[in-house]
């Protein structure tokens, strides 16, 4: 065998092992470190995340032993397959190491030493698309309405209702102009009763912001 193709059965195998411990965490055969991949349901029962009416997708929350953080989606998002939440810090570059000594070797010190920084929670606003495969770093806030392309490396917060892509993510735009994201922050539709949203289907379902703001002003 190659040593390429021995590589690539080598990655394919580590991957799958890593899918197989799923959310009961493991040493990685890479790192050494415990980490640990949790489904929607298993992050929220484990006190990892809140996850909003509606919001729908196959996703996951990743973490490491012994850092904390959460993910706190909103109402409404979808979230397509292969979408990545990584909790945690980073490695420091700002040290003369970036290894993780007292947290590998058990020493005295680990995971309270600033190795790794703390990056903070993730939060993620109401109606907002993420596409296949994107990865969302720790610390990040993503607008209501927000878009991330397939495949973006979120890596910085995402404004409302723009559209970013690319690694790392940048803004290609906003989905619509300032005066129609203002009023529909303001009109915050998914906080509706099902029933309102239901009957405004028709309207949710159009280019026309001005509509739905001007049907919902007049209610």
């Amino acid at each position: 065998m190659e040593r390429a193709q021995a590589q690539r059965v080598l990655r394919r195998a580590l991957v799958r092992a890593r899918e197989l411990v799923g959310s009961a965490g493991a040493i990685d055969p890479l790192t050494g470190e415990l980490f640990g991949a949790l489904s929607p349901s298993e992050a929220v029962a484990g006190g990892r995340a809140t996850i909003g009416p509606h919001t729908n997708g196959e996703y996951r929350i990743e973490y490491r032993r012994g850092e904390r953080g959460r993910v706190d989606i909103g109402d409404y998002c979808s979230i397509a397959f292969g979408v990545r939440f990584m909790l945690g810090g980073n490695h420091r570059p700002d040290w003369v190491s970036t290894f993780p000594f007292r947290i590998l070797w058990d020493m005295p010190g680990a995971w309270s030493d600033g190795h790794p920084r703390p990056a903070g929670d993730i939060t993620v606003g109401n109606d907002v698309w993420i596409g296949a495969e994107a990865l969302i770093l720790a610390g990040v806030k993503i607008g209501d309405g927000a878009v991330i392309a397939t495949r973006a490396v979120v890596t910085r917060d995402v404004r409302p209702y723009a559209i970013v892509a690319g690694v790392p993510a940048r803004e290609v735009r906003r989905r619509f102009s300032d005066e129609q994201i203002e009023g529909l922050l303001k009109l915050r539709w998914w906080d509706w009763p099902q029933e309102r949203v239901r009957a405004s289907v028709e309207l949710l379902c159009s280019p026309d912001v001005d509509a739905l703001l001007a049907a919902a002003g007049s209610q």
